[in-house]
């Protein structure tokens, strides 16, 4: 037996006091049992919001994993995720509310049992402590109906928490079905492109050709996407080579075509041509490339190339050359020449217009020395790295070559392709890169 119970039993004189205190026991029982329950939905409440808060955090970390490949759908997942934390705080906020209701409930019931004490010391108060605890229990029905608007909306908000995870399960269907045909799709294309390119190298010529001619050559062909719009060319003509360093318009597959569509011009002047110079196959190129690709002013066509194009001929010990904005590096007994292009390309109408033909540059060779020449596109020099992300620049490129032009070719090649891919740095080669260096 409690105290409480003892007291009750002292104090009770009468039957009918006796009844109204068995009466206050039960109604106080049953409290408790309903704050128990209570207590019990509401830590099972704060479980399902504690597993909610866990899957919205891993849906989080997955949107934010899509939203650098897909912008579109990265927007809306963003605005998912927003809606959700919006929701996650009023949730938070009404779980607040919970433990507010919660504890004041417990101050109710603390103040039913002081209530209940008053009323064991003095029975007269009876009947206006049953009034007002009549109203303590109308109060905490109240609370009891809000508690269970307050469960009814939490569970509308879980579901929409799961209709959301749904769209976002929707939307991750989407993405990867999306993912499965891109790969198909530059499987095909990687593949044309990797036949594409074993046709453009049969159309170069065999690298064995001019290492027979010349005391040593080497040839540094990186192509930026598979095929390239650089392209290197050589004929030997008895103790004469033609040698052609070029850089079309564009690269990758449009940069090919124009390669291929060049070479074939190339072909085409060596073979009906009895009489070559440098500036004479320039100017043909140029006026092939013009009717070829329809380059008019009525069209918006102005694709063309650049190229370096020397001639080395053995028996009268000269080189010609002629240059359409590439130059001729020329290093004699260790000093560096530089021979200039014309400053204007191969091919294109607005350049026909302003331009005047190609000219011929010729160097006469000695036997007391030894030449060492060079002929490049642009994509070596133009390729951005280095610690500040500059251009590696011509000035950079042609200190390189004076350094390395006393070793062997292979050497060279070597140090070349090292440099790259040092300066690079991680960088993603911007276009098609072509060295030829030339011992003579």
């Amino acid at each position: 037996m409690t105290k409480i119970d003892k007291i009750l039993d002292s104090n009770a004189s009468t039957t009918s006091q006796q009844e109204e205190i068995e009466k206050l026991r039960a109604l106080l029982a049953e409290k408790e049992l309903e704050v128990n329950l209570l207590s019990i939905e509401l830590k099972d409440t704060q479980n399902t919001l504690q597993r909610k808060e866990n899957e919205y955090d891993y849906l989080k970390e997955y949107v934010e994993a899509q939203k650098n490949m897909f912008i579109q759908t990265s927007e809306y997942m963003a605005k998912v995720i927003e809606e959700n934390e919006l929701q996650k705080e009023q949730v938070k906020q009404k779980n607040q509310q919970l433990r507010r209701k919660n504890k004041k409930i417990k101050l109710q019931s603390e103040e039913l049992r002081s209530t209940i004490k008053k009323l064991l010391d003095n029975n007269d108060e009876i009947e206006m402590q049953k009034q007002y605890l009549e109203a303590m229990i109308k109060e905490l029905q109240d609370n009891n109906d809000e508690i269970e608007m307050q469960k009814q909306y939490l569970e509308v908000t879980i579901k929409e928490l799961e209709k959301s995870e749904i769209e976002l399960s929707q939307q991750k269907k989407i993405i990867e079905d999306a993912f499965g045909e891109i790969d198909l799709a530059y499987s095909d294309i990687t593949a044309s492109i990797n036949y594409a390119q074993r046709i453009q190298e049969a159309m170069l010529p065999n690298t064995n050709i001019l290492k027979s001619f010349t005391k040593d050559a080497f040839i540094f062909y990186q192509p930026k996407d598979i095929v390239s719009g650089d392209f290197y060319w050589f004929q030997v003509e008895g103790e004469r080579i033609v040698i052609i360093a070029a850089d079309c318009t564009g690269h990758g597959v449009p940069g090919a075509l124009m390669s291929m569509l060049c070479i074939n011009l190339i072909r085409e002047f060596t073979r009906t041509k009895k009489t070559i110079s440098p500036a004479k196959l320039l100017n043909y190129l140029d006026k092939g490339l013009n009717i070829i690709l329809k380059q008019n002013a009525d069209g918006n066509n102005n694709d063309g190339m650049d190229a370096a194009v020397c001639i080395i001929d053995k028996n009268q010990k000269t080189i010609k050359y002629a240059g359409a904005h590439n130059p001729l590096i020329l290093i004699k007994d260790g000093e560096l020449i530089e021979y200039k292009a014309d400053k204007r390309g191969v091919g294109g109408y607005k350049e026909r217009q302003i331009a005047k033909n190609f000219t011929d540059q010729t160097i006469m060779l000695s036997d007391q020395s030894d030449y060492t020449i060079y002929m490049y596109s642009d994509g070596y020099q133009d390729q951005f790295g280095g610690l500040r992300g500059r251009r590696f620049m011509s000035s950079r490129l042609k200190e390189l070559l004076l350094n390395i032009h006393q070793k062997n070719c292979q050497e060279q090649i070597e140090i070349i392709e090292n440099n790259l891919e040092e300066w690079l740095n991680g960088a993603q080669q911007i276009d098609d890169i072509l060295v030829m260096g030339i011992k003579i």
